[in-house]
């Protein structure tokens, strides 16, 4: 990477997302990609212990060492060559709006195997017989612990029967939420910012409307970015309204973006990929303190929304700059007028 003026000479690994080199990207860079299996992966699932993997692996392998007795069992799965295939390929398969519930099936068929062999196992090793009721136990035991790692919640079932009928909403609970634009501090100005790419990586703009703690405007602009991705596209917009903002002679900016990421990221709080790195270092320049960086909900950013939109409609011009209302956008003028009258939006929030 070239180096900003005064600063080292910097080596960036551009295979990682924080441009630190580990042998996993260079495996990837040299390895021979073969086309990706759904059977496969489905088993190396990132919540799936390992060893979970490799049995399953050995499983549809035919590598495991069962008795012909064992296929003669009704139990939850047979196991038994291609019909256990199909029964597991089959229930990966199914289809679900709801992503609790695709990650159950995800990992459920694992899960199942794991625990009828290690029932099997305490049968002719120590004697312990196999009960349906006891597998089941620790088929629901295991689950609701993976569900609560990956979700941080409690799944309010009681048994693996109910676990095995249950039918989500595709919905959920739909809860709604007052959203309105608003200043946590009067007598300072409020920068609101945002940045789009149409189809990420895309078509790329960028806006932004400084306003005082009346919601009184008092410059805005407009960007083409090119081709861009969403977090760059977020990153470059807010540079550019922070450097437009200081050139005319504006200070004591808090801002408010609707990119969490960023918001994240600029509060040293996140790590940030290497290929924004030049815009966060001189964001951090602009602005020392990140408590004046602040996220809002996209209901809350609308101006900066619309202007950002308009970024992409005039690549013959890379910026626009408006210095006055008259000057602004149509649906930004609008979006202004509803945010001075408080006017709220309703914001839909989805329960598990």
């Amino acid at each position: 990477m070239v180096p900003e003026e005064g600063n080292e000479v910097e080596v960036i690994w551009m295979s990682t997302t924080s441009g630190k080199f580990s042998l996993k990207s260079a495996f990837g860079d040299i390895r021979q990609a073969r086309p990706t299996s759904m059977v496969f992966a489905s088993i190396w699932h990132s919540r799936i212990p390992v060893k979970v993997s490799f049995f399953m692996l050995r499983l549809l392998l035919g590598r495991i060492p069962i008795p012909d007795q064992l296929c003669k069992l009704q139990m939850l799965l047979l196991f038994c060559g291609s019909y256990l295939r199909a029964r597991i390929v089959g229930w990966w398969l199914r289809s679900h709006d709801y992503e609790l519930r695709r990650f159950i099936d995800r990992i459920l068929p694992s899960v199942v195997c794991r625990q009828i062999w290690k029932a099997r196992n305490k049968a002719m090793f120590e004697g312990i017989q196999m009960r349906s009721s006891a597998i089941c136990q620790a088929i629901f035991a295991e689950i609701h612990t993976m569900v609560g790692i990956q979700f941080k919640k409690v799944i309010r079932l009681q048994s693996f029967s109910q676990l095995y009928d249950w039918k989500i909403p595709s919905g959920g609970r739909v809860a709604y939420k007052v959203i309105r634009w608003e200043t946590k501090e009067t007598g300072r100005y409020i920068l609101n910012t945002d940045g789009c790419a149409k189809g990420n990586p895309g078509v790329g703009g960028g806006g932004g409307v400084l306003r005082d703690s009346t919601g009184l405007p008092l410059i805005a602009f407009s960007a083409y970015l090119g081709e861009t991705t969403s977090l760059h596209a977020e990153a470059r917009a807010l540079l550019i309204d922070l450097q437009t903002c200081i050139q005319k002679g504006f200070e004591d900016i808090c801002v408010q973006s609707d990119s969490l990421v960023l918001i994240g990221i600029i509060q040293r709080r996140t790590q940030y990929p290497w290929q924004i790195r030049r815009e966060v270092n001189q964001i951090w320049k602009l602005v020392e303190d990140p408590a004046r960086f602040s996220h809002c909900y996209r209901e809350a950013n609308t101006v900066a929304d619309a202007l950002s939109n308009v970024g992409i409609s005039h690549p013959q011009q890379q910026i626009k700059v408006y210095d006055t209302f008259s000057m602004f956008p149509r649906l930004a003028r609008g979006a202004i007028c509803l945010d001075r009258l408080g006017m709220p939006s309703l914001r839909k929030i989805t329960n598990m």
